[in-house]
């Protein structure tokens, strides 16, 4: 008798695989694109700051403003780096499980087809006397 394959189950770890880049991939864009909002918004109104100096007054208030600016977007950027960070570190780790299920997933499909291979053993025989 033949055994079958079950490619179900053979391509099951490549579809896990498959599945948890896509789910990472999707968050780090949906993050990239929040991130563009964000610090696209930031310049666009830093520029119109820039923009409504008039006179010496208003040019040293814009300028005594932007290193308060300038903490903002670097704490920003820490944090922003963080939550990058971290959906790499998650992808890390589940990538690590899903090779540790699938290595004993494979060493027990490679015993059971051993086992069905292995001939039958056969008791010893006796001497004759």
């Amino acid at each position: 008798m033949t055994p079958t394959f079950d490619f179900e189950k053979a391509l099951a770890p490549s579809k896990a695989f498959a599945a948890l880049s896509i789910a990472k991939t999707e968050s780090l864009i949906a993050l990239n694109t929040e991130l563009l909002t964000k610090y696209s918004g930031l310049a666009l109104t830093n520029v119109k700051s820039a923009m409504e100096v008039k006179d010496l007054e208003a040019a040293q208030a814009y300028f005594a403003k932007q290193g308060e600016t300038a903490k903002e977007v670097l704490e920003t950027m820490l944090e922003d780096g963080k939550a990058v960070a971290k959906i790499g570190e998650e992808y890390t780790a589940e990538v690590q499980k899903l090779v540790v299920e699938t290595s004993k997933e494979a060493v027990e499909a490679t015993k059971e087809v051993a086992a069905k291979a292995a001939p039958a053993k056969k008791a010893p025989a006796k001497k004759a006397a």
